[in-house]
């Protein structure tokens, strides 16, 4: 018996100490949750019986959210109510800061997933085909061939030649491994270089040479000054007419998200699109496609981040703003033409 209780005793002493440390660092949440709370017994008071789905989201929309609701996102949630595809305490949940082993367990698949999925679209359906192409930071645990390529890029370059920096001076990255300096593909089309440097430092490549340039998810690993001397670089080493692309969390979104913080521990800053739109065309570049990328427009408007949202964002939008990431294609003049 004494054993039972001492078991008992240090299992709700856990349980308690991490309500504890969850109330001390999220107290909104809390605050939100024990609001909603008394509003929902308020309504089982006053009504004798649950509220139907309509209802328990507009409850919270209102109590929980502080917001209005549009008959878009009425629908959104409840659809997927109906369809049994959420359950209600995933509804709530997905508004709060939970740690990812947690989110796995109460959701199908993660919004980091839904995402990666989203991105593989975007490199096998929007990149433009080129001849010879310089990947920022586009190492890939496991394969030699690159992040690029592994992610589905559809054609097949001549060249391939990836900037990364040297393991040992790797903080925090468990998804990339240095390979060989060179490397050719099983089906010898295209010919892999490995270049182990700083993304910001590209003198080793000559000018007007490269037909594309490749950030992907990388623009953000160096500082804000780094960034614009990236830009001027990948400008000058790009043909006229040459393209580049990247792609890159959204500030806008990253920040309901992980709040206090930047969704990756290496990250140096995370921007906005008019933010880094901005600094690409003060370099010269034209700007000829944005899209969001995992498109998030209900957490934007309420300014809570949804996970269900997230989940559920497989694609893109042409409302840049919108999106968990954000994309851009730009092109170098050419003054020949």
């Amino acid at each position: 018996m004494t054993k039972y209780l001492n078991k008992m005793i240090v299992k709700y002493s856990v349980l308690f100490s991490k309500i504890f440390r969850y109330a001390r660092y999220y107290p909104e949440d809390i605050m939100r949750i024990l609001r909603f709370s008394v509003f929902l017994g308020l309504f089982y008071l006053s009504n004798w019986r649950s509220p139907n789905n309509t209802e328990f989201i507009n409850l919270v929309y209102r109590y929980f959210l502080s917001v209005l609701i549009s008959e878009e996102e009425l629908s959104f949630y409840t659809d997927n109510l109906d369809q049994g595809n959420f359950s209600r305490i995933q509804v709530i949940l997905s508004y709060l800061m939970l740690p990812i082993g947690i989110e796995q367990k109460l959701f199908a698949r993660t919004g980091i997933e839904s995402h990666h999925l989203a991105r593989l679209k975007l490199v096998q359906e929007i990149l433009p085909p080129a001849e010879y192409i310089l990947d920022l930071g586009g190492s890939c645990l496991g394969s030699p061939e690159g992040a690029l390529m592994v992610m589905g890029y559809p054609y097949k370059p001549q060249q391939l030649d990836i900037v990364d920096l040297p393991q040992e001076e790797r903080i925090y990255d468990l998804h990339s491994e240095e390979h060989p300096q060179q490397f050719i593909t099983p089906d010898n089309l295209t010919k892999i270089n490995y270049i182990y440097r700083s993304m910001a430092d590209l003198s080793y490549f000559t000018e007007h040479t490269v037909d594309l340039v490749w950030s992907g998810q990388s623009i953000e690993h160096v500082t804000e000054e780094e960034a614009e001397k990236v830009i001027e670089e990948v400008f000058r080493v790009i043909k006229p007419g040459g393209s580049f692309c990247l792609d890159t969390p959204n500030r806008q979104l990253t920040k309901l998200l992980v709040r206090g913080g930047f969704v990756h521990p290496e990250h140096k800053i995370e921007y906005t699109p008019d933010e880094l739109i901005a600094k690409i065309q003060k370099a010269g570049f034209i700007i000829k496609k944005t899209l969001a990328i995992s498109p998030m427009p209900y957490s934007l408007k309420t300014k809570k981040f949804s996970k269900l949202e997230f989940i559920n964002s497989v694609g893109f939008s042409e409302n840049t703003n919108q999106g968990f990431s954000f994309f851009i294609y730009c092109i170098k003049p050419d003054r020949d033409k």
